[in-house]
């Protein structure tokens, strides 16, 4: 069988493709960071422009999405589907590490359990937030973790216990909404590895139900991609595309791979139009992101995630501006002006007469959603500052408007 062949655009619009159908509830797109912000918000109303908040949140507060430790040990929203398999792998990366972390503090064996206990029974039958877990538990229990804790970010055992207790699927985060990290836990209403499809314990079989959730959302992909998303060692992310069956293609002649069923869509996506999405969206975090923009643009310098200072687009891998995409390719930035209380725009190039007129229509449609439904909440993660959004503004305002 010849090996298939694509272009860029047509990578595009399938990575759009993959990432839209069926109802919020089903978190099209796979998991989502979920950093105490609005982007979930963004992210899913982008896929389904009927989206309303409290529609979110009230499946949220149904289980029907959850929020959930998953790839990277960062915090996600999914499908309860999904959620066994990201319960699976946060534990895979954390526990050892948490367990690791405890004992060098002298939290051994028996005071983690006796700690656990103490949390699950001051919870009891209701959700209480860690500080009022904390005023419920022994002191000796919970003790100060002193300077050598301080340097790990911990004051007391009692966050990581919570961790711990979450990773093995006996408590549940619960929150009013998804613009807050600040959460309350309760006793597991069900079995969590229940929910869906779960690859237990075995390294092997989560790095290949990972491999397949990751194509579902992100084909054609390389193995370098899927490697960054998922955490993944050459090895273990080579023998799990194997497992799943994974089809060598090619896309703008660089090596990728798509799920056999996923072939004959590749060339045959439709066009996807205007969308305005968060920085840390999946069409930006499970692809490098500059391959959704014109190489023409891969100079223009953009903020670094962590620290001061630039780098080029075409050397951004985790992206904290928002993009504006026109059928899958990145045309420039958005962000919201929050004295007009509006979406602004701007562009890599002077966009033609239509694209501008379509991406005005979205940025107004998303501007009535921010003030309706977000109460003007443009926050990217919880402790973002009225300044940083500023900033992010002023690089828009700096672009072609």
């Amino acid at each position: 069988m010849a090996t298939m062949n694509l272009t860029l655009a047509q990578a595009r619009r399938a990575w759009v493709a993959h990432q839209h159908g069926g109802s919020f509830t089903q978190v099209p797109g796979g998991w989502l960071r979920a950093l105490g912000g609005v982007d979930p918000y963004l992210a899913l109303r982008a896929r389904d422009p009927g989206l309303t908040r409290p529609a979110l949140d009230g499946a949220l507060a149904a289980g029907t999405v959850r929020v959930v430790p998953g790839v990277r040990g960062c915090i996600w929203l999914s499908r309860a589907q999904d959620v066994p398999l990201a319960l699976r792998v946060a534990a895979a990366h954390d526990h050892r590490r948490i367990v690791r972390e405890l004992d060098g503090l002298g939290v051994g064996p028996s005071q983690r359990a006796a700690l656990m206990d103490a949390a699950l029974a001051a919870i009891g039958d209701g959700a209480l937030t860690p500080r009022e877990i904390a005023a419920q538990v022994a002191a000796d229990l919970n003790p100060s973790l002193g300077e050598a804790g301080k340097k790990k970010g911990l004051s007391t055992p009692l966050p990581s216990a919570l961790r711990l207790l979450e990773l093995a699927g006996r408590i549940e985060r619960i929150a009013p909404s998804l613009a807050t990290n600040r959460y309350a836990w309760r006793a597991a209403a069900s079995d969590p590895f229940g929910l869906g499809p779960d690859p237990g314990g075995d390294a092997k079989a989560q790095a290949t139900a990972l491999a397949r959730h990751y194509l579902r959302h992100a084909a054609p992909a390389d193995l370098d991609a899927f490697r960054e998303w998922s955490n993944l060692g050459k090895r273990a992310a080579e023998q799990a595309l194997q497992a799943v069956g994974a089809v060598p293609v090619t896309v703008a002649g660089e090596p990728a791979f798509a799920l056999p069923e996923q072939l004959e869509g590749l060339t045959h996506a439709p066009p996807s139009g205007i969308l305005l999405i968060p920085g840390l969206d999946n069409l930006c975090s499970m692809q490098r992101p500059a391959r959704l923009a014109d190489g023409a643009h891969h100079g223009v310098p953009l903020p670094k995630m962590m620290g001061r200072g630039t780098m080029p687009l075409g050397e951004v891998r985790w992206l904290h501006n928002r993009p504006i995409l026109d059928d899958g390719v990145w045309i420039g930035l958005w962000g919201y002006d929050l004295d007009a209380r509006r979406v602004i725009t701007g562009y890599f190039a002077a966009p033609d007469a239509a694209r501008r007129a379509a991406v005005d229509r979205a940025a107004e449609a998303l501007t009535a959603f921010i003030r309706d439904e977000l109460a003007d909440d443009v926050r990217s993660y919880d402790i973002d500052s009225e300044a940083k959004i500023r900033a992010r503004d002023a690089l828009v305002r700096d672009l072609v408007s």
